[in-house]
């Protein structure tokens, strides 16, 4: 099945179908709003959408690429912030709000400058699980057919593509968001739906993947998931599509739980199922040890987390890696950048340099060292400095827009570290140690298909190294989930969706004292629909619903101390010649490069 761009620009035609259909399955359209529905005639109908073949073929690969853009779109480094990954001062689409300390609180009003934050998942998951509801009920409830042109009926392979998609879509919602609509093709479009908890999206969104792999295995070794663009390469076979829904539920069910307490009682059991079937796993039905797509040049598909990797002005970067990775590498390193008081008064920061940091832990190569601070400024925080950016997915400032790099949905490692967990709260630290051990943590390496950025423009020797640490069965919890929370930070660092680490922090209580641990929905959203807004987060609303009490935060419990610059490790981070990596490159990918 190709999707070619003559199928792009049908798709991009049908979009004002697809949010006519969202309105109807969704309950967007209530009755005061009914003004609002406009007929343009030169847009095709519903009915010529649900009707051709082509069409419906061509209005799910479109969807189905604009989800899986979604998870790396721009409100990733919004998150990053929350996770303390990523740091700034700049306030350029509302980079700084996540990364202020203390925290404030989350702006979840239709005037906010950032707000698609809030949006953006919401808007992208519900149009998926429209369109998706669209295709279920043409093929289960009105006995649809799916013939090609050519006369080769993918019907079944179609509804378990729509399963599939809408199982990402409910699963992004409920990791994401407090509440959100769960509803099915046969729920009555007439009235505005009910919101549900997170934890009935994240059961609706595995169920769907199973119901997705039960109707592939009916289609046999013939099926073939291949809905994304062809340039993308990532189509998978049946065994691989298999291992890859498995892997999402196992993701669901791990990213689920807000806060350490509810981690405590999770199914954790039902957690190393599905991990146990996903990429990397003893019984998953393919050997994979990733599922990578390729970038493709000027259109429509790339990393939009990439401005973490850009360097801007050279050698400093434009959204900095946050100190805390270095400090998981190293944990003597500060977990505020210390600052001095020159003579004239003024408070400045100090310089930490390359060779303070003391590691054995070779992965510090992932991170660049940078003497020049750019767009850190001291008059708005001191401590939220930093010398390094991310250099294993640095793209020499093209961005993403240059085709061949690699966009990254699962690695093993994401699953080795999910099946450590699980062990762990199932109180079976052998099997954790050993999991642990024989991932990147340990003596485990990530490898890709295509290679890391940095590899193919030669700035490092291989997509992954090992860290070289070993954890034993007698160590405590809190040393396990530390080393958890080193391999989230540092080995899974833009890599497999946004997101990662701030769940990650939040089912342990590590997030720093009023850090949202989740979105609310968006205020337009409620606008239309007639209900109150509400929002999270803020310092002074520590421990409330939605916002983190810093009873465990990582900053908070970890040493603050400055390093002992004669005691040396014996890996440190990179820092070569501007003309090697060439940073006074034009800016790529379309960035609109600003300080606010």
């Amino acid at each position: 099945m190709n999707f070619s761009s003559k199928n792009l620009l049908i798709m991009r035609s049908l979009k004002h179908v697809t949010l006519f259909v969202l309105f109807l399955v969704v309950g967007f359209a209530i009755s005061s709003c009914s003004d609002l529905s406009v007929q343009d005639l030169n847009q095709p109908s519903r009915k010529d959408v649900l009707s051709s073949a082509d069409n419906l073929v061509s209005l799910l690969q479109g969807q189905t690429t604009n989800q899986f853009m979604e998870e790396f779109s721009l409100s990733g480094i919004h998150y990053d912030g929350w996770a303390d990954q990523m740091t700034t001062t700049n306030n350029y689409d509302g980079f700084w709000d996540p990364a202020k300390e203390p925290r404030i609180r989350l702006d979840n009003s239709t005037s906010y400058t950032a707000k698609f934050v809030i949006e953006q998942d919401w808007d992208e998951s519900n149009s998926s699980v429209s369109i998706a509801n669209q295709i279920i009920d043409r093929i289960e409830n009105e006995g649809g057919k799916v013939v090609l042109n050519d006369g080769t009926d993918v019907t079944q392979k179609m509804l378990a593509a729509a399963y599939f998609l809408r199982g990402i879509a409910r699963g992004s919602l409920g990791m994401t968001y407090d509440q959100a609509y769960l509803v099915g093709p046969k729920d009555n479009p007439s009235t505005v739906p009910d919101f549900v908890p997170y934890t009935k999206l994240i059961n609706g969104a595995v169920s769907d993947m199973d119901k997705a792999i039960d109707i592939a295995n009916g289609v046999g070794s013939d099926f073939k998931w291949d809905f994304l663009p062809d340039a993308v390469n990532a189509d998978l076979n049946l065994a691989q599509f298999k291992t890859v829904a498995n892997s999402y539920s196992a993701r669901f069910l791990a990213c689920a739980p807000r806060n350490a307490s509810e981690a405590a009682s999770w199914d954790w059991d039902r957690v190393l199922k599905y991990a146990k079937k996903g990429v990397g796993g003893d019984n998953a039905a393919a050997t994979m040890t990733n599922w990578t797509g390729s970038s493709i040049a000027n259109t429509f598909w790339m990393n939009y987390m990439d401005w973490e990797t850009t360097v801007y002005p050279p050698p400093a970067g434009y959204i900095p890696t946050d100190i805390k990775v270095i400090h998981m590498l190293d944990s003597s390193y500060p977990v505020e950048y210390p600052s001095t008081t020159a003579p004239d008064g003024t408070v400045v920061p100090d310089t930490l340099h390359k060779s303070d940091v003391n590691t054995n832990d070779p992965r510090i190569k992932y991170f660049y060292y940078s003497n020049s601070f750019g767009y850190l400024d001291p008059s708005r925080s001191i401590p939220l400095f930093s010398n390094y950016w991310n250099y294993r997915l640095y793209t020499q400032n093209t961005g993403y827009a240059t085709s061949g790099y690699p966009v990254i949905f699962f690695v093993d490692a994401e699953l080795d570290y999910i099946r450590a967990e699980a062990y762990l709260m199932n109180g079976n630290k052998v099997m954790a140690a050993q999991e642990l051990n024989n991932s990147p943590y340990g003596s485990g390496q990530v490898h890709v298909s295509p290679h890391m950025p940095a590899v193919q423009l030669g700035n490092l020797s291989q997509d992954g190294f090992s860290g070289g640490n070993n954890i034993s069965a007698t160590a405590s919890d809190a040393q396990f989930i530390q080393a958890l929370h080193r391999e989230y930070s540092v080995e899974l660092a833009l890599i497999d969706r946004k997101g990662l680490q701030w769940f990650f922090m939040r089912r342990h209580n590590l997030l720093q004292k009023g850090t949202p641990i989740e979105l609310p929905v968006p205020a337009s959203e409620l606008e239309i629909t007639q209900r109150e807004t509400y929002t999270f987060g803020g310092a002074d609303h520590a421990g409330e619903t939605g916002t983190a009490d810093g009873s465990n935060s990582w900053k908070k419990n970890a040493p603050k101390m400055l390093i002992n610059s004669s005691s040396q490790g014996k890996y440190h981070a990179n820092s070569s010649s501007l003309e090697k990596l060439g940073l006074n490159s034009v800016i790529g990918s379309g960035k609109k490069i600003k300080r606010q």
